[in-house]
């Protein structure tokens, strides 16, 4: 699509479309077949699907960090920043590959440090030390989730931006805290 359509300004948006649109179609095969070779046949188009998303997120990431030629700034940032989380980490963390999840949301929650997003990626490294069993460091993932809440500005949480409120935050992770899930 990029060597036929170099400089439409949609290339970014219709590269993570279709990254996102591998992650999802990995997420539908039935993995849990009836016999070991259907059930081999199955994880294999699943774990192509998820390597085709991410070879499409780093595609995506190139088109976005190269000079524009007719580009859309704005859209471009929100593609970005999806392409850290959807068909990043998320695909990672789909696949069970929490340790490699936990990296990327890592580095997504550092590079979005100052937006709500950072706290999405902070929700989802809690989910993966739970599910590798690690509940001291989700414990200590969330902790570290309120403290960037704290220091957030509240210009972050400005109508139309992120859907969430501040306050659906500070109760969300208070709430996790609370409930000793970890």
């Amino acid at each position: 699509m990029a060597q036929r359509y170099p400089t439409d300004q949609n290339l970014p948006r219709l590269t993570f479309l279709m990254a996102d649109s591998y992650r999802k179609s990995a997420l539908l095969i039935d993995t849990n077949a009836t016999t070991m070779e259907a059930q081999q046949a199955a994880e294999s188009l699943n774990a192509k699907r998820a390597a085709s998303a991410r070879r499409t997120t780093c595609s995506t990431r190139c088109l976005i960090s190269t000079p524009p030629r007719i580009r859309r700034p704005n859209a471009d940032k929100m593609y970005q920043k999806l392409t850290y989380f959807s068909t990043g980490a998320d695909c990672l963390y789909d696949l069970g590959k929490y340790e490699d999840a936990i990296k990327l949301y890592q580095q997504a929650a550092f590079r979005y440090q100052d937006d709500p997003a950072a706290l999405s990626a902070y929700v989802q490294i809690v989910n993966s030390y739970c599910a590798l069993g690690r509940l001291d460091d989700a414990r200590t993932a969330n902790e570290r989730a309120k403290w960037i809440l704290r220091r957030m500005p509240p210009e972050a949480f400005q109508e139309g931006e992120y859907s969430m409120p501040k306050k659906y935050w500070d109760d969300w992770l208070k709430w996790t805290s609370d409930a000793r899930v970890f």
